[in-house]
């Protein structure tokens, strides 16, 4: 007696490598977008202590904005100070973390 095979059997195998190339592709794109997500958190805490940075420094001085930045294991980049001719001053910070690194500026001036 001959037995009759169908063509769904025969398929199955192939379903099996479909579906392992599919959750290969998944996973490739959520560590991708894990990345991505890993990126824009560190860029906003860089620019976080930055901003931190520049207000310690324009309502303190170069020391407040260095300890703000030391708390955070950051690097102090840049550090420069102006004073207007009415007393204000401006504040303007290049602050570095592990590759990543921001600017901000403050001021007192009203």
């Amino acid at each position: 007696m001959n037995t009759v095979r169908c063509a769904a059997s025969r398929d199955r195998g192939s379903a099996a490598i479909a579906l392992m190339g599919a959750v290969a592709v998944a996973s490739m794109f959520a560590l991708e977008l894990s990345s991505l997500a890993r990126s824009i958190v560190a860029d906003a805490e860089v620019q976080l202590i930055a901003d931190a940075a520049a207000l310690a420094g324009v309502l303190g001085s170069r020391r407040g904005a260095e300890e703000i930045v030391a708390v955070n294991d950051a690097v102090l980049v840049s550090f420069e100070e102006s004073r207007s001719a009415t007393g204000g001053s401006t504040v303007h910070v290049i602050v570095s973390v592990e590759g990543a690194s921001s600017s901000a500026w403050a001021s007192d001036a009203g």
